[in-house]
């Protein structure tokens, strides 16, 4: 609360080295690798993360962590699978329409058109109302339209212009639809 990290970090780091039995060690933990996190020691964020990534109550906040720890680092395998976990195991949290549309993102960057369009409509249709479905829409059509299906590339164009008709994206949807 004093804003000095560093000496929260090491202060951490003792109290889950003599007491890894307490039940304060996995809040411990995961305060070490938010403000590790923060500092953008994304490695040191991992291994302080993957010490409550097992089971309890702050298993959700560990697999985000881990997730962006691993994408900032470029570890897009690593975070695939943590996106995913968010996702699939937390479907109702607020982290979960985020970790799908970043999901989808890396599989995209990854080539993986067909589970990044995937992984899209289903944001779309699960998530329906959240500010990322534009962006999902057309992360999609783009996906299909790398694939050469235009047929579905149009579904998905045509869904974000009659959904979002005023979206950033409208424009180019329009000039891909044409």
């Amino acid at each position: 609360q004093l804003l000095k990290h560093d000496e929260a970090v090491r202060t951490y780091a003792q109290l889950i080295a003599r007491f890894p039995e307490h039940p304060s060690m996995a809040a411990a933990a995961y305060e070490q690798a938010l403000i590790l996190f923060k500092q953008e020691k994304y490695a040191a964020a991992v291994a302080a993360a993957e010490r409550i990534a097992g089971e309890g109550p702050l298993q959700k906040d560990a697999f985000w962590l881990l997730a962006e720890s691993c994408a900032a680092l470029g570890q897009s395998d690593k975070a695939v699978q943590y996106y995913r976990l968010v996702r699939d195991r937390y479907p109702t949290s607020e982290q979960a329409p985020v970790a799908a549309f970043r999901l989808g993102r890396l599989l995209q960057e990854r080539g993986d058109y067909v589970e990044a369009s995937t992984v899209f409509r289903h944001l779309a249709t699960q998530f329906s109302n959240h500010a990322l479905v534009p962006d999902a829409l057309f992360g999609s059509g783009y996906c299909r339209s790398e694939l050469k299906q235009p047929a579905e590339a149009l579904t998905d164009w045509s869904a974000l212009l009659t959904r979002f008709p005023t979206n950033r994206h409208a424009p180019e949807a329009f000039y891909q639809k044409a």
